[in-house]
């Protein structure tokens, strides 16, 4: 049993016998209505009756009604028995509802009830929202899945979560990162989450690992960057780049900056061996 599940478990074994006691609660309160009622059981103190209804009307809205048929059932008799609790279709229709009501410290415990059952609803959502498969996380490939056996998620593989997505079947899908450097592309049901909040310590290898790879690219490809021409001279010039960083750099490595004047501002890709070379790559 997962993490999750057995919080889950817990919080359902609480609500049922929360459930269990406020039913049985209702149902004390309810008895103890009916054992203190003293009036007229033809009408329950209504003064009147049913006398005819269809059932092509669930809502009680063709009824007609008599008086009740109780000689002993007056007025006077009514008014000092009151009504007895009773919430038919009927009473709704005639505004004669009464609902039990217990003591003062009947009600507080079922309002304390209510209580908790809403709380462990908001933590059970909590729950599952923290632990589901999400960007961040540490999860446990869990399940291999169908498709072809070279493609299938090794089971047992722990990483972290480094993207979410959904591919063009609408399966949404995670790609987790193992410390060996391997991307693994699992599908949401095929994981489940063993740490939903990583300490920077337990994501350190990974972020080592996914920097790497963007300071090897970079190098490869190119370092983007905003600079501002501080200086020309004949075959190059001093720049500043938007993180403060000063260095020369010869024309013939970036054309871009050959017509720039001295102050304009450019857009420029730095060649990773001198971006490196400069420091801009660690």
């Amino acid at each position: 049993m997962t993490q999750l599940a057995a919080q889950l478990a817990t919080l359902d074994t609480e609500d049922t016998a929360l459930r269990e006691e406020y039913g049985a609660l209702r149902a004390q309160i309810r008895e103890e209505c009916d054992a203190r009622w003293n009036g007229c059981d033809d009408c329950d103190g209504r003064g009147w009756v049913v006398t005819w209804d269809t059932l092509d009307c669930m809502q009680g809205g063709y009824a007609q009604y008599g008086s009740c048929p109780s000689e002993a059932c007056t007025k006077e008799t009514r008014e000092a028995s009151g009504l007895k609790v009773r919430n038919s279709k009927y009473d709704r229709n005639r505004g004669t509802t009464v609902l039990p009501r217990g003591t003062d410290e009947q009600e507080a415990r079922a309002a304390e009830i209510k209580e908790l059952l809403g709380a462990n609803e908001i933590t059970r959502n909590e729950l599952t929202t923290l632990w589901a498969p999400n960007v961040g996380k540490m999860v446990r490939i869990v399940r291999a899945g169908g498709g072809p056996k070279a493609r299938r998620p090794v089971v047992g593989t722990v990483g972290l979560v480094i993207k979410k997505f959904s591919n063009n079947w609408g399966t949404e899908k995670l790609i987790v990162l193992d410390t060996d450097g391997v991307r693994h592309w699992p599908s949401i049901k095929l994981v489940e989450v063993i740490d939903p909040a990583p300490t920077d310590e337990v994501k350190g290898p990974y972020e080592a690992i996914i920097a790497g790879e963007k300071a090897a690219e970079l190098e490869e490809k190119g370092y983007p960057a905003i600079v501002t021409v501080t200086r020309r001279a004949a075959k190059a010039a001093m720049v500043i780049t938007s993180a403060g960083v000063e260095l020369w750099i010869p024309y013939s490595q970036v054309e871009a900056l050959r017509d720039a004047a001295k102050g304009a501002t450019v857009a420029v890709v730095i060649p990773g061996w001198l971006a490196k070379n400069k420091g801009l790559l660690k």
